[in-house]
């Protein structure tokens, strides 16, 4: 298999990194808890069975399946309440979790197929994302970028890459409610918005071959941070970090998952003390 892992999917890693899927899981459900105007009978179970599902699986084996069972149905709950709106990033967490339902942690092979299953989908996940960029054809011009210049999260980025004139003008543009077109002209702003597709699919095509692997994964690293500096969809920005690490050796592994759930419990501390608009950083 072109992405089968070392023989590094060991039994304590894959329920380690089983427990770090349900942490981070529990986490968004806790920033939807949190954030949303919605019903909130429906986040507050779901986040009942995540945690349920977390403390079953330091319980043993015997409690494993439980813990799997529990999982699932906390995943098919909350897909099912938000059906047909739910985000892109909701499937990849739930083909995630089906892949750990089903393997066998007592099986060596079937954790390695695990690993490599990780490892695929991120590599699709990077390649998808920017082929889906150059299908919509959005991003030659930074038609997409430039309609998101009234976002506070682009605005200061952007201020950095266009021309003063051409900022103002589509900001103005923006705020009047103009209906475009909207694009570049600067050329720092155009090679930006190019960059963004071919960094996503040169980091796919590295990983997929062994020996640009770890070339891939340290520019895939890079990647991911410069886009969540924008688009701070750091919960998915985390779990796309550690599917990265699966090409990594086994340490980085453990140390990027734990320093991961340190990040969501500092989160979940900053909401307490300074307020919900920490989650805008979500």
């Amino acid at each position: 298999m072109m992405l089968a892992p070392p023989a590094t999917a060991t039994r304590p890693f894959v329920a380690w990194a089983w427990r770090y899927l349900l942490a981070h899981l529990a986490f968004r459900y806790t920033e939807r808890l949190l954030t949303s105007d919605e019903i909130r009978a429906l986040p507050s179970l779901c986040l009942a069975l995540m945690t349920a599902a977390l403390v079953a699986s330091f319980a043993g084996v015997r409690w494993a399946r439980a813990s799997k069972a529990i999982a699932a149905a906390a995943v098919a709950i909350e897909m099912a309440s938000r059906f047909p709106f739910n985000s892109n990033h909701s499937f990849a967490e739930t083909l995630l979790l089906i892949l750990f339902v089903l393997v066998d942690f007592s099986e060596a092979e079937q954790r390695d197929l695990l690993v490599a299953m990780g490892r695929w989908i991120i590599t699709l996940i990077m390649f998808h994302s920017g082929l889906q960029k150059i299908l919509h054809g959005t991003y030659f011009d930074g038609m997409y970028l430039a309609t998101r210049l009234d976002n506070d999260r682009f605005q200061w980025l952007l201020r950095h890459v266009l021309q003063p004139e051409e900022f103002t003008s589509l900001h103005r543009a923006l705020q009047a409610g103009s209906e475009g077109p909207f694009a570049f002209h600067s050329p720092a702003a155009i090679v930006f918005s190019n960059a963004v597709y071919l960094s996503e699919l040169f980091v796919a095509l590295l990983l997929v071959r062994e020996r640009t692997r770890a070339l891939g994964t340290a520019l895939g690293v890079m990647v991911i941070a410069a886009i969540e500096v924008v688009a701070r969809e750091i919960t998915f920005g985390i779990l796309a970090l550690n599917l990265l690490m699966l090409f990594s050796p086994l340490p980085w592994r453990k140390a990027v998952a734990a320093l991961s759930i340190v990040a969501y419990v500092a989160l979940l501390a900053a909401q307490w003390y300074v307020g919900p608009d920490v989650f805008l950083f979500v």
